[in-house]
């Protein structure tokens, strides 16, 4: 039973990291030239057992930036020419 909650809780505090970086997004929804972000998220290695594996969790695996590449480069392209 504690593996099972042990595997809850990773899952609570990654979707609520997950759910910061949402409310970061909507916070910032009209600041000009912010980038959105999306919280990636992949599971936890599993634990061996005599039959195969067993699930540990999930965790965010890395934060990224979401953002246009063709409007950056006009961007850039605007701002040096």
């Amino acid at each position: 039973m504690g593996d099972l909650l042990t595997t809850s809780i990773t899952g609570l505090r990654t979707f609520q990291t997950a759910l910061n970086v949402t409310g970061h997004n909507i916070a910032n929804v009209n600041t000009p030239g912010y980038s959105r972000q999306l919280a990636e998220l992949g599971t936890l290695p599993g634990q061996g057992f005599g039959s195969g594996f067993v699930g540990s969790g999930v965790q965010i695996t890395t934060i990224k930036r979401v953002y246009d590449a063709l409007l950056a480069q006009q961007l850039r392209t605007s701002i040096t020419g």
